[in-house]
């Protein structure tokens, strides 16, 4: 496979391994804090649906590159779950 065709690779927040775009959630600072966002602008952070417990404020927070509290991250685990 060239590089012309190679599915785009990312990189997951909580545990480091790397896995295609599709097959990673995408998450961005929204207006309400961190949110489940597939697409769209601005900054995003990938991570496995597996990873989701193991998801740290400090992890997400620097790859959003924006200071985020624990209420804000259980919010997101708890939207996540929600979506299985």
């Amino acid at each position: 496979m060239d590089a012309s065709t190679a599915a785009p690779e990312r990189t997951c927040v909580c545990c480091g391994q790397k896995g295609t775009k599709e097959s990673l959630i995408r998450v961005t600072l929204g207006p309400r804090g961190p949110e489940v966002s597939p697409a769209g602008p601005g900054r995003g952070a990938y991570l496995h649906q597996a990873c989701t417990g193991e998801l740290s404020v400090r992890g997400l927070a620097r790859a959003l590159r924006s200071g985020l509290d624990p209420g804000e991250i259980a919010r997101l685990r708890t939207d996540i779950e929600g979506k299985r």
